[in-house]
């Protein structure tokens, strides 16, 4: 499916997830603008391999494959405790 301009520029706007969102202004700057993609890299402070990767990911699934994945294996376990002094040592730092 192929999308006009306007289209792309409307659904990169109302996309709320801040990766996602990157991307679409990847697709937007390199496919609907015609910019160079290693000039689009450079604005976006990302390596020519991001840009090329999203791009091949845009070219093979469309809109879908700009979207973050679930990543295998197996989750990180943090323990309430340590979770707690984490958050009383940022405190006492003044971070938050």
């Amino acid at each position: 499916m192929t999308l006009s301009r306007e289209s792309f520029e409307r659904i990169y706007r109302c996309e709320q997830d801040i990766k996602t969102k990157e991307r679409k202004l990847l697709v937007l700057n390199v496919v609907y603008r015609g910019n160079v993609p290693a000039q689009v890299a450079r604005d976006l402070y990302r390596n020519k391999s991001w840009v090329s990767d999203w791009l091949k990911r845009y070219g093979e699934e469309g809109l879908g494959g700009l979207k973050t994945r679930p990543k295998s294996g197996r989750p990180t376990v943090l323990f309430e405790e340590i979770r707690c002094q984490i958050k009383k040592e940022l405190k006492e730092s003044n971070y938050c």
